[in-house]
Parts: structure tokens; sequence; C-alpha cells
């Protein structure tokens, strides 16, 4: 058992819910559109088009950058065993559906 509280437990318990439960594709979209918003809150250097610096290159005289922290996807992916492409894809369909074609789609699937 690991003491988790706020972002950190409910972290936790979509990744569970992710590993474990038997989710449906609109369930399981919007399970990981909120995990990136967590995760990005709690990891706000892995954000798109964030880095975070780390020193100078000499020989090139400019900033070396890198990501401390795995992005969103690849921690996802890692942690749950779904391809990079596939968790793009089924946070889309979370993002861009209207609520009514997510119920459309909960009935079709599940009369």
């Amino acid at each position: 058992m690991i003491d988790l509280s706020g972002l950190q437990a409910e972290l936790a318990k979509i990744d569970e819910n992710l590993i474990r439960n038997d989710l449906d594709l609109i369930d399981r979209g919007e399970h990981l559109k909120r995990r990136k918003e967590i995760y990005e809150a709690i990891h706000p250097e892995t954000k798109a088009g964030q880095s975070q610096s780390i020193g100078m290159n000499k020989s090139l005289g400019n900033n070396v950058t890198e990501i401390i922290s795995p992005t969103f996807v690849d921690d996802t992916a890692k942690k749950t065993g779904v391809s990079t492409r596939v968790i793009h894809e089924e946070i889309q369909i979370a993002t861009n559906l209207t609520p009514e074609s997510k119920e459309r789609l909960r009935f079709n699937v599940n009369p």
C-alpha cells in the first residue's frame, strides 16, 4: 500500500482503472483525458512545447534542453501496455465527441 493524496491519489485510481477494468471506448477516453490533465499538472515540464533547461552546450554555444519526466503519452503507454497511437486516438475521441454522441455510442454498444 502506498499513501497518496490529492492528484497523486486520483492518478493512481485512474491508472488502476485503465489497467484492471474493462472500460468501453468512451470511458477509457475520458479516463485518459483526465489522466493527461493530472499528469501535466504534476509534471508541467512535460506539456507540449515545454522543456527544462539543464545547461549550456559549450561547443554549440546554446542551451541544452531536456524533459526530465517522461511525456504523458510515454508514461501512460508504459503503465498500461497500450501503444502511444491508441492513447492519442482515444483522447481525441473523448475530446472531440459531443456529450450526445457519447451517449448514443454507449447506448448502441450496450443495448
